[in-house]
């Protein structure tokens, strides 16, 4: 995340908000337009900050900050796998659960990509009744209980700490019920604190 940072400062970029703040994604645009204004002008800076803040911007705010591109996806995993492979699996992991439970059309390139690596898992997980109860609380239509089960389930580990599969099925199952904003704000939080 500092080298991201360090790119996005590189290329002399106004500050970029923290997608999953209020309007998931707020204040992201114009500076990720400024960043790919200067990408297109052949700044390399430009260009590797793009493609390391892509997917926490497709995560926090959708087709609003940046379009699902299959290429971007795949640069995103590429600098991944390049400039960070001790934590490549556990990050391309919890991006591609986050995307794919935000609806995004994960290819089967990307899920065997992450596959090829060697996982690495510090998460806690919660229990199977816990992902079971939320999935099938949600199936049924039942709102509160998927949120109660949604909010008690993950106790009080950080999120930074919770298995990013646990967190997907959340995400899947708040849009499921009809929360889309909240789900996409937490999958926009869960992006920052696990350091996408």
């Amino acid at each position: 995340m500092a080298a991201d940072r360090a790119a996005v400062r590189a290329a002399g970029a106004p500050a970029v908000h923290r997608p999953g703040g209020r309007g998931h994604g707020a204040g992201c645009g114009p500076g990720l337009e400024w960043l790919r204004t200067r990408a297109d002008a052949g700044n390399p800076d430009a260009r590797l900050a793009l493609r390391r803040l892509w997917v926490v911007a497709r995560i926090g705010g959708g087709d609003l900050l940046v379009p699902y591109q299959e290429a971007a996806l795949a640069a995103w995993w590429a600098d991944m796998r390049d400039n960070n492979p001790d934590s490549a699996s556990n990050l391309g992991g919890a991006a591609l659960s986050l995307l794919d439970a935000l609806g995004a059309p994960i290819g089967v390139d990307a899920w065997r990509g992450l596959a090829a690596l060697p996982p690495t898992t510090p998460y806690e997980a919660p229990t199977a009744a816990f992902r079971n109860g939320v999935a099938a609380a949600a199936a049924a239509g039942r709102l509160a209980e998927a949120v109660t089960l949604a909010c008690a389930g993950f106790g009080d580990v950080p999120l930074e700490e919770i298995d990013p599969t646990a967190v997907a099925g959340v995400v899947r199952a708040l849009r499921a019920v009809g929360l889309e904003d909240d789900a996409r704000r937490l999958a926009g939080e869960t992006a920052v604190a696990y350091g996408l």
